[in-house]
């Protein structure tokens, strides 16, 4: 993962080392989604329940995750779709509404939240009860008056996305009240999706505009 600081002109973009979660585990295949939840019901829900099972617990779970600090939640950065694996079965059994998705986040597992604690129930037991909150996208329009934007972003292949890491107090973003925050994810500038044109966009235009995704659970304004 590679993270930079937008948008101070003395400085360079950096490296460091992030954390990269690739857990395995959950669930025995004798359970089912709740059969009391209709497909009316889960169309266009924002939150859901997924039951994962696998017989043993070095079966894969099919899930790649990144940890999103401060929500104290994990990002999927990728689904297998084999359905030997617990997410695979699953997304086999299931209507398109309720599958599991790259993009999507668990906030909790077996009723458990914060992140260490749903990664070891994730990776020591074959049954797991996960909520997922599908993403919510918005745009948002930041000039920058001449301000640095004054934001912390990292990224990880092959995710071209854009994690909010950090936001500078009295700068461009925090100036302007935008509804930004620590652990959104911004998945567009200016109309570029790439890594690269979207960093060049933050750095150079005065004015940007931010298509922005966060976990539905915690969208409060749009």
């Amino acid at each position: 993962m590679a993270c930079f600081r937008c948008c101070h002109p003395e400085d360079d973009a950096s490296t460091e080392q992030m954390v990269r979660v690739g857990a395995k585990s959950a669930g025995t295949d004798e359970t089912s989604p709740d059969a009391a939840a209709t497909c009316a019901e889960l169309a266009g829900a924002e939150v859901f329940r997924a039951r994962l099972s696998r017989e043993f617990v070095d079966t894969p779970l099919g899930l790649d995750f990144e940890r999103v600090h401060p929500l104290d939640i994990l990002h999927i950065e990728r689904v297998e779709g084999h359905s030997d694996s617990a997410v695979g079965s699953y997304n086999s059994r299931v209507a398109k509404v309720r599958q599991i998705q790259v993009g999507d986040y668990i906030i909790s597992v077996n009723g458990v939240t914060g992140i260490d604690d749903m990664l070891d129930i994730l990776e020591k037991r074959v049954e797991a009860e996960v909520m997922v909150a599908r993403p919510k996208e918005f745009d948002i329009t930041v000039a920058k008056n001449g301000k640095p934007l004054g934001l912390e972003l990292k990224f990880e292949r092959p995710s071209d996305a854009l994690f909010v890491s950090d936001i500078d107090v009295g700068h461009a973003v925090d100036a302007s009240g935008a509804n930004l925050r620590v652990g959104d994810r911004i998945v567009e500038v200016n109309g570029r999706t790439s890594f690269d044109d979207m960093a060049a966009q933050l750095r150079e235009s005065e004015s940007v505009h931010l298509r922005v995704s966060r976990a539905s659970k915690y969208v409060t304004v749009l």
